[in-house]
Protein backbone atom coordinates (compact mmCIF):
# COMPACT_ATOMS: atom_id res chain seq x y z
CA UNK A 1 0.00 0.00 0.00
CA UNK A 2 2.92 2.13 0.87
CA UNK A 3 4.42 1.98 -2.52
CA UNK A 4 1.34 2.16 -4.47
CA UNK A 5 1.01 5.68 -2.41
CA UNK A 6 4.55 6.23 -3.43
CA UNK A 7 4.41 5.78 -6.95
CA UNK A 8 1.12 7.71 -7.43
CA UNK A 9 2.75 10.82 -5.14
CA UNK A 10 5.72 11.05 -7.41
CA UNK A 11 3.27 11.28 -10.66
CA UNK A 12 1.30 13.53 -9.20
CA UNK A 13 4.44 15.83 -8.57
CA UNK A 14 5.65 15.61 -11.98
CA UNK A 15 2.62 16.26 -13.69
CA UNK A 16 2.21 19.43 -11.13
CA UNK A 17 5.60 21.02 -12.30
CA UNK A 18 4.98 20.07 -15.40
CA UNK A 19 1.93 22.61 -15.77
CA UNK A 20 2.79 24.63 -13.55
CA UNK A 21 6.62 25.05 -13.67
CA UNK A 22 13.61 34.32 -3.13
CA UNK A 23 15.19 31.85 -2.14
CA UNK A 24 13.44 29.14 0.56
CA UNK A 25 14.73 27.50 3.85
CA UNK A 26 16.37 24.08 3.36
CA UNK A 27 13.92 20.88 2.81
CA UNK A 28 15.54 18.49 5.13
CA UNK A 29 17.49 20.73 7.61
CA UNK A 30 17.16 23.95 9.22
CA UNK A 31 17.40 27.93 8.36
CA UNK A 32 18.39 30.65 10.48
CA UNK A 33 16.15 32.78 8.73
CA UNK A 34 12.59 34.31 10.32
CA UNK A 35 11.84 37.28 7.42
CA UNK A 36 11.46 35.06 4.79
CA UNK A 37 7.44 35.76 5.12
CA UNK A 38 5.26 37.91 6.79
CA UNK A 39 2.51 36.99 8.72
CA UNK A 40 0.91 32.92 8.21
CA UNK A 41 3.02 30.37 6.64
CA UNK A 42 1.34 26.86 5.88
CA UNK A 43 3.95 23.77 4.97
CA UNK A 44 3.02 20.15 4.55
CA UNK A 45 5.20 17.33 2.55
CA UNK A 46 4.60 13.47 2.46
CA UNK A 47 7.97 11.68 3.71
CA UNK A 48 8.35 7.93 3.05
CA UNK A 49 11.19 6.36 4.98
CA UNK A 50 12.18 2.68 4.46
CA UNK A 51 14.45 0.67 7.22
CA UNK A 52 15.44 -2.90 6.69
CA UNK A 53 17.66 -5.60 7.74
CA UNK A 54 17.62 -8.80 6.08
CA UNK A 55 14.07 -10.33 6.07
CA UNK A 56 12.60 -8.01 7.82
CA UNK A 57 12.28 -4.12 7.15
CA UNK A 58 10.08 -1.29 8.30
CA UNK A 59 7.92 1.66 6.43
CA UNK A 60 6.99 4.75 8.09
CA UNK A 61 5.15 7.71 5.96
CA UNK A 62 4.92 10.89 7.93
CA UNK A 63 2.62 14.00 6.62
CA UNK A 64 3.11 16.89 9.10
CA UNK A 65 0.72 20.03 8.57
CA UNK A 66 2.87 22.65 10.20
CA UNK A 67 1.89 26.26 10.98
CA UNK A 68 3.86 28.73 11.06
CA UNK A 69 3.68 32.60 12.73
CA UNK A 70 5.70 35.70 12.26
CA UNK A 71 5.37 37.11 16.06
CA UNK A 72 7.77 39.60 15.01
CA UNK A 73 10.73 40.55 12.57
CA UNK A 74 12.92 38.10 14.42
CA UNK A 75 10.61 35.85 16.07
CA UNK A 76 8.57 32.90 14.27
CA UNK A 77 6.58 30.07 15.76
CA UNK A 78 5.39 26.97 14.61
CA UNK A 79 3.01 24.26 15.71
CA UNK A 80 3.78 20.61 13.65
CA UNK A 81 0.79 18.34 13.66
CA UNK A 82 1.93 15.28 12.49
CA UNK A 83 -0.43 11.91 11.18
CA UNK A 84 1.88 9.38 10.96
CA UNK A 85 1.15 5.36 9.20
CA UNK A 86 4.00 2.58 10.12
CA UNK A 87 4.02 -0.94 8.47
CA UNK A 88 6.54 -3.13 10.15
CA UNK A 89 7.15 -6.91 8.28
CA UNK A 90 9.21 -9.53 10.77
CA UNK A 91 11.03 -12.19 9.69
CA UNK A 92 7.59 -14.88 9.71
CA UNK A 93 6.15 -12.78 7.96
CA UNK A 94 3.29 -11.24 10.54
CA UNK A 95 2.69 -7.56 9.69
CA UNK A 96 2.38 -5.08 12.99
CA UNK A 97 0.90 -1.22 11.47
CA UNK A 98 -0.44 1.49 13.86
CA UNK A 99 -1.75 4.86 12.01
CA UNK A 100 -2.92 8.01 13.46
CA UNK A 101 -2.05 11.33 14.77
CA UNK A 102 1.51 11.99 16.62
CA UNK A 103 2.85 13.77 19.04
CA UNK A 104 1.95 17.42 18.31
CA UNK A 105 5.13 19.63 18.29
CA UNK A 106 5.69 23.61 19.65
CA UNK A 107 8.96 25.43 18.21
CA UNK A 108 9.98 28.42 17.92
CA UNK A 109 12.85 30.57 16.26
CA UNK A 110 14.72 33.74 17.36
CA UNK A 111 17.20 35.15 15.35
CA UNK A 112 20.36 36.89 17.04
CA UNK A 113 21.82 38.30 14.73
CA UNK A 114 21.90 39.90 11.16
CA UNK A 115 24.35 41.23 9.29
CA UNK A 116 23.04 42.87 5.51
CA UNK A 117 24.98 43.68 2.08
CA UNK A 118 24.54 44.23 -0.81
CA UNK A 119 22.30 41.25 -1.94
CA UNK A 120 23.36 39.18 0.47
CA UNK A 121 22.75 38.15 4.37
CA UNK A 122 24.29 36.43 7.00
CA UNK A 123 22.01 35.71 10.04
CA UNK A 124 22.20 33.15 13.22
CA UNK A 125 19.47 32.28 15.30
CA UNK A 126 18.06 30.26 18.46
CA UNK A 127 16.01 27.23 17.81
CA UNK A 128 13.90 26.12 20.81
CA UNK A 129 10.28 23.49 21.89
CA UNK A 130 8.86 20.98 22.60
CA UNK A 131 7.18 17.89 21.07
CA UNK A 132 4.08 16.64 23.61
CA UNK A 133 2.55 13.37 24.14
CA UNK A 134 0.24 13.49 21.99
CA UNK A 135 0.33 10.35 19.96
CA UNK A 136 -1.37 7.19 21.20
CA UNK A 137 1.33 4.69 23.35
CA UNK A 138 -1.26 1.65 23.53
CA UNK A 139 -1.56 0.29 19.63
CA UNK A 140 -1.82 -3.40 19.86
CA UNK A 141 -2.11 -6.41 17.48
CA UNK A 142 -3.14 -9.32 18.24
CA UNK A 143 -4.44 -8.44 22.11
CA UNK A 144 -0.47 -7.57 22.13
CA UNK A 145 0.98 -3.98 22.90
CA UNK A 146 3.28 -2.97 20.10
CA UNK A 147 7.03 -1.96 21.05
CA UNK A 148 7.47 1.16 21.53
CA UNK A 149 9.52 2.17 18.00
CA UNK A 150 5.73 1.10 16.33
CA UNK A 151 3.94 3.41 18.45
CA UNK A 152 2.57 7.25 17.38
CA UNK A 153 4.16 8.92 20.37
CA UNK A 154 6.76 9.09 22.88
CA UNK A 155 4.81 9.49 25.78
CA UNK A 156 6.72 11.77 27.35
CA UNK A 157 7.00 15.38 26.99
CA UNK A 158 10.26 16.25 24.70
CA UNK A 159 12.09 19.15 24.84
CA UNK A 160 14.07 20.76 22.19
CA UNK A 161 17.02 23.39 21.63
CA UNK A 162 19.39 24.12 18.51
CA UNK A 163 21.47 26.72 16.73
CA UNK A 164 21.05 27.60 13.05
CA UNK A 165 23.02 29.94 10.63
CA UNK A 166 22.43 31.26 7.62
CA UNK A 167 24.95 33.05 4.62
CA UNK A 168 22.69 34.50 1.43
CA UNK A 169 23.58 35.93 -1.47
CA UNK A 170 21.82 36.43 -4.85
CA UNK A 171 21.62 33.00 -5.80
CA UNK A 172 23.57 30.88 -3.71
CA UNK A 173 23.04 30.02 0.01
CA UNK A 174 24.94 27.86 2.43
CA UNK A 175 23.02 27.03 5.95
CA UNK A 176 23.16 24.69 8.55
CA UNK A 177 22.67 24.02 12.27
CA UNK A 178 22.47 21.67 15.02
CA UNK A 179 19.54 20.42 17.30
CA UNK A 180 19.14 18.24 20.50
CA UNK A 181 16.51 16.32 21.56
CA UNK A 182 16.09 14.94 24.87
CA UNK A 183 13.31 11.66 24.85
CA UNK A 184 11.57 11.65 28.32
CA UNK A 185 10.90 8.64 30.59
CA UNK A 186 7.27 6.99 29.71
CA UNK A 187 5.83 4.05 31.45
CA UNK A 188 9.46 2.39 32.30
CA UNK A 189 10.99 3.33 28.74
CA UNK A 190 12.76 5.98 27.34
CA UNK A 191 14.32 6.94 23.85
CA UNK A 192 17.71 7.72 23.77
CA UNK A 193 18.66 11.51 22.88
CA UNK A 194 18.87 12.18 19.90
CA UNK A 195 21.37 15.10 18.50
CA UNK A 196 20.25 16.66 14.49
CA UNK A 197 23.68 18.34 12.31
CA UNK A 198 22.72 19.63 9.04
CA UNK A 199 24.18 21.59 6.20
CA UNK A 200 22.26 22.73 3.08
CA UNK A 201 23.83 24.28 -0.14
CA UNK A 202 20.92 26.16 -2.30
CA UNK A 203 21.90 27.25 -5.97
CA UNK A 204 18.84 29.34 -7.53
CA UNK A 205 19.23 27.48 -11.23
CA UNK A 206 16.41 29.20 -13.69
CA UNK A 207 15.29 32.91 -11.51
CA UNK A 208 12.35 34.19 -13.60
CA UNK A 209 11.75 30.56 -15.25
CA UNK A 210 9.20 30.49 -17.16
CA UNK A 211 7.41 33.62 -15.41
CA UNK A 212 8.34 36.62 -14.34
CA UNK A 213 7.89 35.46 -10.50
CA UNK A 214 9.06 31.90 -10.86
CA UNK A 215 12.13 30.55 -9.45
CA UNK A 216 14.01 27.04 -9.83
CA UNK A 217 16.22 26.11 -7.29
CA UNK A 218 18.69 22.88 -6.86
CA UNK A 219 19.80 22.04 -3.38
CA UNK A 220 22.15 19.69 -1.84
CA UNK A 221 22.01 18.94 1.81
CA UNK A 222 23.94 16.26 4.13
CA UNK A 223 21.79 15.66 7.45
CA UNK A 224 23.27 13.58 10.03
CA UNK A 225 21.76 12.31 13.38
CA UNK A 226 23.16 10.57 16.24
CA UNK A 227 21.14 8.46 18.29
CA UNK A 228 21.87 7.53 22.13
CA UNK A 229 21.22 4.32 23.26
CA UNK A 230 17.55 3.68 24.35
CA UNK A 231 16.73 3.04 28.49
CA UNK A 232 14.47 -0.14 29.24
CA UNK A 233 13.81 -0.34 32.99
CA UNK A 234 17.12 1.39 34.38
CA UNK A 235 19.64 -0.38 31.50
CA UNK A 236 20.88 0.79 27.92
CA UNK A 237 19.47 -1.25 25.04
CA UNK A 238 22.28 -2.78 23.36
CA UNK A 239 20.56 -3.37 20.27
CA UNK A 240 19.59 0.86 19.98
CA UNK A 241 21.41 4.20 19.08
CA UNK A 242 23.91 4.87 16.45
CA UNK A 243 25.06 7.49 13.73
CA UNK A 244 23.49 8.11 9.97
CA UNK A 245 24.49 10.46 7.73
CA UNK A 246 22.25 10.99 4.42
CA UNK A 247 23.07 12.60 0.89
CA UNK A 248 20.38 14.80 0.19
CA UNK A 249 19.54 16.00 -3.10
CA UNK A 250 16.39 17.88 -3.62
CA UNK A 251 14.59 20.48 -6.13
CA UNK A 252 12.57 23.38 -5.06
CA UNK A 253 10.21 25.11 -7.43
CA UNK A 254 8.37 28.70 -6.24
CA UNK A 255 5.89 29.01 -9.41
CA UNK A 256 4.19 31.74 -7.33
CA UNK A 257 5.14 34.65 -5.08
CA UNK A 258 4.17 32.87 -2.07
CA UNK A 259 3.93 29.06 -2.71
CA UNK A 260 6.07 26.80 -3.61
CA UNK A 261 6.64 22.58 -4.68
CA UNK A 262 9.85 20.74 -3.43
CA UNK A 263 11.43 17.32 -3.51
CA UNK A 264 13.80 15.50 -1.71
CA UNK A 265 15.48 11.96 -1.96
CA UNK A 266 17.85 11.01 1.17
CA UNK A 267 19.89 8.11 0.77
CA UNK A 268 22.30 7.10 3.68
CA UNK A 269 26.34 7.45 3.28
CA UNK A 270 26.82 6.18 6.67
CA UNK A 271 24.61 4.06 8.66
CA UNK A 272 26.40 2.52 11.98
CA UNK A 273 23.96 1.23 14.68
CA UNK A 274 24.59 -0.88 18.00
CA UNK A 275 23.59 -4.35 17.90
CA UNK A 276 21.21 -6.03 15.46
CA UNK A 277 18.63 -3.14 13.92
CA UNK A 278 16.79 -2.02 11.17
CA UNK A 279 19.38 -0.19 8.33
CA UNK A 280 18.24 2.86 6.62
CA UNK A 281 17.69 2.10 3.32
CA UNK A 282 16.17 6.00 2.05
CA UNK A 283 13.39 8.49 2.29
CA UNK A 284 11.48 10.32 0.01
CA UNK A 285 9.76 13.99 0.37
CA UNK A 286 7.35 15.40 -1.59
CA UNK A 287 5.70 18.56 -0.14
CA UNK A 288 4.45 22.20 -0.63
CA UNK A 289 4.73 26.04 1.09
CA UNK A 290 2.15 28.37 0.90
CA UNK A 291 2.91 32.69 2.18
CA UNK A 292 -0.18 33.95 3.62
Amino acid sequence: MIMNMLYTLVLAFVVFVLVSQVNADPIQGVSARTQFFSGTALRSFVRVIREANGDQNLHVVQIPTILGYNLATDAVVNVVVPYVIKEFKSPDKRRLDARGVGDISLFGKYRLYREDVPRGSTQFSLIGGLELPTGDTTQRKDGVKLPPPLQLGSGGVDPLLGLAASWISAFHALEGGVQFKYNSRHDGFRFGTVTNYDLAYAYQLYPKWPIENAQLGLLLEFNGEHRERNILGGNKASASGGDTIFLSPGIQYIFLDNALVETSFQVPVLDRVNGKQLHQDYRVLFGFRILF
